[in-house]
């Protein structure tokens, strides 16, 4: 976004550079991820927005956090988007998810926090580009969701 003159150690910029390294390792998993167009996935409730870029699956909700029951985000195998018991990893809290034996998956929305998927094969564990180290757990638990960021992040 900025190429200068930011401060780097706030939550919304750290927030941002966890977004960025997740678009660099879809587009460093599917070449043609930067230039192909996003496609929404059906959900049942309108509360709900699925955004699939592959290999990114963006979850987004406006039922905020006080939701007396939560919905589920549902992913049907018929979509194709995952391989029979393919692992899942949300970015935003390194949680781990995995599609049912015909490739569907389901994600209750839990407090209206977002997830970004990508999946566990492509996510570092470790050096440059991890996402999942205890730094970034410990990180991503401070921060505050921003979900305009989210539907700017996958669409471009």
């Amino acid at each position: 976004m900025w190429t200068s003159g930011y401060v780097k150690n706030t939550s919304l910029a750290t927030h941002v550079r966890f977004l960025n390294i997740a678009r660099q390792l879809a587009g460093g998993a599917n070449s043609s991820f930067y230039t192909t167009a996003a496609r929404f996935i059906h959900q049942s409730s309108p509360s709900l927005l699925a955004v699939w870029k592959p290999p990114l699956l963006a979850l987004l909700t406006n039922i905020g956090s006080a939701a007396r029951s939560p919905p589920t985000w549902n992913i049907p195998a018929s979509e194709r988007l995952f391989k029979s018991k393919e692992k899942v990893v949300d970015i935003l809290t390194c949680v781990s998810f995995t599609a049912d034996d015909n490739g569907g998956l389901s994600i209750v929305a839990e407090g209206g926090l977002p997830k970004v998927l990508l999946p566990a094969s492509i996510v570092p564990a470790t050096g440059r580009g991890a996402l999942c180290s205890s730094f970034v757990k410990q990180s991503l638990s401070s921060l505050l969701p921003f979900p305009f960021l989210y539907f700017i992040f996958i669409t471009i």
